[in-house]
C-alpha cells in the first residue's frame, strides 16, 4: 500500500526590522578554524564587512573544499565549530545538522536564500547534497528570528554557489576510489562586465558498507547514486542594478535498511530503496534607489519528492512530496558609515 503526503506550508513574517550592528561587534565566542570570506551576506542579509558582524559566524570558502578533498556538504559542515553532523552509515542515509544542540529542524538551510527545509518535518536532509559549484558556506550560529522567523532559532546555514571569473572557462574532473566509488564532473562558464552564465553537472556512485552497520552483524552493502546540476545566469541593469538567477537540481538513489524490533538495531534489508529530487530556483534584483537606499526582491521556489519502495515490508512504500513559493522585499538604508536598518517582508 502507497502512503501518499502532499504538504503545504504557509506563513507570512512581516515587520522585520532592526539596525544591524556598528563596526566593532563582539567576536565568536567560538575559535574559528575557518577562512572568513571577505563578504557576509547571512548574518545581516545585507554584504558586510566580516569584522563589523556581531553573531558568530563561520564561511567555509570553496578554496577550503578543494584544499581539504571534501567531497560533500556533511563534510565540510564537520569542520565548523558548534555545528554536529548525525548520520547513518552508508552513502544517501539520512545526515541531519544540530547547531549548538539545538534540534534539527530549528536551523535554516537555503541555497542562495532559497529555503530547503522540509515542510512537513522542518528539518533538512544533507544527504544528497555535494559541494559541486559552491563558493562557500556562511554558517550562522544563535537565534536569527528577526531575520529568517521563527525556524532559525538555532541558526542558518547558507549555501552560496559560485559567480563566474571574467572570460570563458571550463574544467573536467574523474575520480575513482574503494567501495565502488567513482565520480564524475565538469563545469562552463563565461562572464563579461554585462553578465555572466554557468552550468555544472556531477555524477557520484559508492557501494557502501550496510547501513545498517556490518559489525552489528548486516553484511550487504548498500549502493548510492547521486547526479547534481547547477545553472546560473545574472545580468547588470540600469548601470548599478544586479538580477542574479539560480537553478539547482539534485538527484539520488540509495538502498537502505529496515529496523530490528527484536535488536532495536538497524538491520539488512535487501529490498528498500528509495528515490528523491530536488529542485531549486531562485531569483534576486537589487537597485540601489539612492545614495543610502538600495530596494531588493526574491523569489524562490523548491520542490522536493521521496520515494520508497519494498517489497518485503509495505511500511516502507511511501511517496512523500512537499513544495515551497517564497518572497520577500527588502529595503537597506545606510544610515551612517557603520550603521544599516533593514526593514522587510517575507511571504511563504
Amino acid at each position: 500500500m502507497k502512503v501518499r503526503e502532499a504538504v503545504w506550508t504557509k506563513a507570512m513574517t512581516a515587520a522585520m526590522a532592526g539596525a544591524i550592528l556598528a563596526a566593532g561587534g563582539s567576536r565568536a565566542e567560538e575559535p574559528e578554524t575557518t577562512k572568513m570570506s571577505d563578504v557576509l551576506v547571512t548574518a545581516t542579509r545585507t554584504p558586510v564587512d566580516p569584522g563589523t558582524v556581531g553573531s558568530s559566524v563561520s564561511v567555509v570558502t570553496g578554496e577550503e573544499i578543494t584544499t581539504r578533498g571534501l567531497t560533500t556538504v556533511t563534510e565540510a559542515l564537520r569542520t565548523v565549530p558548534g555545528v554536529t553532523v548525525v548520520s547513518q552509515a552508508g552513502g544517501g542515509s539520512i545526515a541531519s545538522v544540530f547547531i549548538r544542540g539545538h534540534n534539527s529542524n530549528q536551523t535554516k538551510v537555503m541555497i542562495n536564500g532559497v529555503k530547503l527545509n522540509s515542510n512537513s518535518g522542518g528539518g533538512y536532509d544533507f544527504s544528497n547534497l555535494v559541494v559541486d559549484d559552491i563558493d562557500r558556506i556562511e554558517i550562522v550560529r544563535g537565534p536569527q528570528s528577526a531575520l529568517y522567523g521563527s525556524d532559525s532559532i538555532g541558526g542558518v546555514i547558507n549555501i552560496i554557489t559560485k559567480t563566474p571569473e571574467p572570460g570563458v572557462h571550463g574544467s573536467a574532473e574523474v575520480a575513482m576510489g574503494v567501495e565502488g566509488y567513482r565520480r564524475s564532473a565538469m563545469n562552463v562558464s563565461a562572464a563579461n562586465d554585462i553578465g555572466y552564465v554557468r552550468a555544472g553537472y556531477s555524477y557520484t556512485t559508492l557501494d557502501a558498507n550496510s547501513v545498517a552497520l556490518e559489525e552489528n552483524g548486516n553484511p550487504e552493502e548498500d549502493g548510492w547514486e547521486s547526479q547534481n546540476f547547477s545553472f546560473g545566469a545574472g545580468a547588470t541593469f540600469l548601470e548599478d542594478g544586479q538580477v542574479d538567477f539560480s537553478l539547482n537540481y539534485l538527484e539520488d538513489w540509495s538502498e537502505l535498511d529496515g529496523f530490528d524490533f527484536v535488536t532495536f538495531l538497524l538491520a539488512d534489508d535487501d529490498n528498500h530503496e528509495q528515490d528523491r529530487q530536488t529542485l531549486v530556483l531562485g531569483l534576486n534584483i537589487s537597485k540601489p534607489i539612492t545614495d543610502v537606499y538600495t530596494q531588493s526582491f526574491s523569489f524562490g521556489y523548491t520542490r522536493d519528492e521521496v520515494v520508497g519502495v519494498d517489497e518485503d515490508n509495505a511500511a516502507n512504500d511511501y511517496d512523500i512530496q512537499s513544495e515551497n513559493f517564497q518572497f520577500g522585499a527588502k529595503g537597506d538604508i545606510f544610515v551612517s558609515e557603520n550603521d544599516t536598518l533593514t526593514v522587510g517582508y517575507d511571504y511563504e
